[in-house]
Protein backbone atom coordinates (compact mmCIF):
# COMPACT_ATOMS: atom_id res chain seq x y z
CA UNK A 1 0.00 0.00 0.00
CA UNK A 2 1.28 3.37 -0.60
CA UNK A 3 0.05 6.76 1.72
CA UNK A 4 0.59 10.35 0.50
CA UNK A 5 1.58 12.02 3.67
CA UNK A 6 0.55 16.18 3.48
CA UNK A 7 2.70 18.26 6.24
CA UNK A 8 3.79 21.48 6.17
CA UNK A 9 6.26 20.93 9.70
CA UNK A 10 9.12 18.71 8.77
CA UNK A 11 9.73 17.89 11.98
CA UNK A 12 5.81 16.24 12.07
CA UNK A 13 6.49 15.58 8.90
CA UNK A 14 9.39 12.92 9.84
CA UNK A 15 7.62 11.81 12.23
CA UNK A 16 4.46 10.89 10.70
CA UNK A 17 6.64 9.30 7.48
CA UNK A 18 8.17 7.23 10.31
CA UNK A 19 4.61 6.25 12.08
CA UNK A 20 3.16 5.44 8.12
CA UNK A 21 6.14 3.33 7.62
CA UNK A 22 5.41 1.41 10.80
CA UNK A 23 1.93 0.52 9.56
CA UNK A 24 3.42 -1.26 6.91
CA UNK A 25 3.03 1.50 3.93
CA UNK A 26 5.56 3.39 1.47
CA UNK A 27 5.18 7.07 2.04
CA UNK A 28 5.49 10.02 -0.27
CA UNK A 29 5.69 13.36 1.25
CA UNK A 30 4.25 16.83 0.60
CA UNK A 31 4.77 20.13 1.86
CA UNK A 32 0.92 21.40 1.31
CA UNK A 33 -2.07 20.29 -0.21
CA UNK A 34 -2.01 22.22 -3.45
CA UNK A 35 1.31 20.44 -4.61
CA UNK A 36 -0.07 17.29 -3.39
CA UNK A 37 -3.21 17.30 -5.44
CA UNK A 38 -1.87 18.18 -8.14
CA UNK A 39 0.25 15.47 -8.74
CA UNK A 40 -2.49 13.40 -7.47
CA UNK A 41 -3.21 11.88 -10.98
CA UNK A 42 0.37 11.27 -11.53
CA UNK A 43 0.86 9.13 -8.22
CA UNK A 44 -2.36 8.26 -6.37
CA UNK A 45 -2.31 6.95 -3.11
CA UNK A 46 -4.35 4.29 -1.08
CA UNK A 47 -3.77 6.63 2.20
CA UNK A 48 -3.87 10.49 2.80
CA UNK A 49 -2.25 11.50 6.19
CA UNK A 50 -3.02 15.47 6.40
CA UNK A 51 -1.20 18.02 8.28
CA UNK A 52 -0.81 20.81 6.62
CA UNK A 53 -1.97 24.08 7.94
CA UNK A 54 -4.76 26.33 7.01
CA UNK A 55 -8.82 25.38 7.37
CA UNK A 56 -9.18 21.43 8.31
CA UNK A 57 -12.44 21.46 7.17
CA UNK A 58 -12.05 23.02 3.77
CA UNK A 59 -9.00 20.58 3.28
CA UNK A 60 -10.90 17.39 3.75
CA UNK A 61 -13.09 18.60 0.94
CA UNK A 62 -10.63 18.85 -1.25
CA UNK A 63 -9.39 15.82 -0.64
CA UNK A 64 -12.27 14.36 -1.29
CA UNK A 65 -12.90 16.52 -4.83
CA UNK A 66 -10.25 14.03 -6.04
CA UNK A 67 -10.42 10.68 -4.24
CA UNK A 68 -12.05 8.22 -2.00
CA UNK A 69 -9.12 6.66 -0.23
CA UNK A 70 -8.79 6.33 3.52
CA UNK A 71 -7.94 9.77 4.78
CA UNK A 72 -6.58 10.65 8.29
CA UNK A 73 -6.43 14.05 9.76
CA UNK A 74 -3.74 15.84 12.05
CA UNK A 75 -5.35 18.98 13.63
CA UNK A 76 -4.65 21.07 16.61
CA UNK A 77 -6.70 20.89 19.93
CA UNK A 78 -9.58 19.63 18.15
CA UNK A 79 -12.10 20.47 19.87
CA UNK A 80 -15.84 18.10 19.65
CA UNK A 81 -17.25 20.30 17.12
CA UNK A 82 -14.18 20.45 14.62
CA UNK A 83 -13.77 16.65 14.48
CA UNK A 84 -17.21 16.20 13.69
CA UNK A 85 -17.25 18.35 10.85
CA UNK A 86 -13.91 16.85 10.05
CA UNK A 87 -15.62 12.98 10.04
CA UNK A 88 -18.93 14.29 8.33
CA UNK A 89 -17.45 16.19 5.44
CA UNK A 90 -14.98 12.47 4.89
CA UNK A 91 -12.19 12.17 7.34
CA UNK A 92 -12.33 8.59 8.24
CA UNK A 93 -9.54 9.23 11.53
CA UNK A 94 -9.12 12.76 13.48
CA UNK A 95 -6.23 12.80 15.32
CA UNK A 96 -5.21 15.76 17.86
CA UNK A 97 -2.08 16.87 18.86
CA UNK A 98 -0.34 16.43 20.87
CA UNK A 99 -1.05 12.92 20.07
CA UNK A 100 0.88 9.29 20.80
CA UNK A 101 2.74 7.71 17.82
CA UNK A 102 2.60 4.39 19.26
CA UNK A 103 -0.98 4.53 19.00
CA UNK A 104 -1.44 6.19 15.93
CA UNK A 105 0.34 3.44 14.39
CA UNK A 106 -1.90 1.16 16.18
CA UNK A 107 -5.06 3.01 14.60
CA UNK A 108 -3.57 3.05 11.06
CA UNK A 109 -3.11 -0.40 11.25
CA UNK A 110 -6.36 -0.77 12.31
CA UNK A 111 -7.86 1.42 9.86
CA UNK A 112 -5.99 -0.37 7.00
CA UNK A 113 -6.94 -3.51 8.05
CA UNK A 114 -10.99 -2.54 7.96
CA UNK A 115 -10.50 -1.05 4.70
CA UNK A 116 -11.47 -4.35 3.43
CA UNK A 117 -10.40 -3.49 -0.42
CA UNK A 118 -8.29 -3.84 -3.21
CA UNK A 119 -6.18 -0.99 -3.53
CA UNK A 120 -6.91 1.05 -7.07
CA UNK A 121 -3.32 1.91 -7.80
CA UNK A 122 -2.50 -1.88 -7.96
CA UNK A 123 -5.53 -2.94 -10.25
CA UNK A 124 -4.66 -3.60 -13.84
CA UNK A 125 -5.77 -0.82 -16.57
CA UNK A 126 -8.79 -2.59 -18.82
CA UNK A 127 -8.42 -2.13 -22.93
CA UNK A 128 -11.85 -2.79 -24.25
CA UNK A 129 -12.35 -1.74 -28.30
CA UNK A 130 -12.20 2.01 -28.14
CA UNK A 131 -12.41 2.35 -24.61
CA UNK A 132 -9.41 2.52 -21.74
CA UNK A 133 -10.33 2.29 -17.81
CA UNK A 134 -7.36 3.45 -15.60
CA UNK A 135 -8.37 2.65 -11.83
CA UNK A 136 -5.19 3.78 -10.71
CA UNK A 137 -5.62 7.39 -12.65
CA UNK A 138 -9.45 7.31 -11.93
CA UNK A 139 -9.93 8.44 -15.83
CA UNK A 140 -11.66 6.96 -18.63
CA UNK A 141 -10.81 7.12 -21.96
CA UNK A 142 -12.42 6.60 -25.37
CA UNK A 143 -9.71 6.49 -28.45
CA UNK A 144 -9.33 9.71 -30.14
CA UNK A 145 -9.94 12.02 -27.14
CA UNK A 146 -8.35 12.96 -24.01
CA UNK A 147 -8.47 10.95 -20.96
CA UNK A 148 -11.94 11.77 -18.46
CA UNK A 149 -11.60 12.04 -14.81
CA UNK A 150 -13.97 9.75 -13.08
CA UNK A 151 -15.65 11.86 -9.89
CA UNK A 152 -15.30 9.89 -6.51
CA UNK A 153 -19.40 9.62 -6.90
CA UNK A 154 -19.39 7.36 -9.81
CA UNK A 155 -16.93 5.04 -8.68
CA UNK A 156 -18.79 4.44 -5.87
CA UNK A 157 -21.75 4.02 -7.85
CA UNK A 158 -20.63 0.72 -8.85
CA UNK A 159 -20.96 -0.64 -5.14
CA UNK A 160 -24.76 0.21 -4.98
Amino acid sequence: MYALLIASNSDERAVLSLALQRAGVAVTTATDLERAMNSWQERPADLVLAAAGGDSTENVRRIRTETEVLMVMVVEGGSEELQYQLLENGADLVVCRPFSTRLLIAQLRALLRRAGSVPLSSLFTLNMANLTLDPAARTVQVVGRPPRRLAPSALRRGHD
